[in-house]
């Protein structure tokens, strides 16, 4: 959908050392200005770690409902 994969370096704080813990918290935010789908339905982001996916976030699509004109 989108014309080339969305990508964003992430550096680590180090400390100095190597870790023992492959584990690291990361929180995810997106904000998308103008993002147009043409049709409704279900949609993801696959998130990946070096060209691996390891998440995949899920959502939906629904149509606008136009306002009604007042009486």
């Amino acid at each position: 959908m989108l014309p080339q994969p969305l990508a964003h370096v992430v550096t680590l704080p180090g400390h100095g050392q190597p870790s023992a813990t492959t584990d690291f918290g990361l929180i995810r935010s997106f904000t998308f200005n103008n993002l147009l789908f043409r049709k409704e339905g279900s949609y993801s982001f696959v998130i990946s770690v070096d060209d691996e996916p390891v998440s995949r976030l899920r959502f939906a699509v629904r149509a606008r409902v136009e306002a009604a004109e007042p009486a």
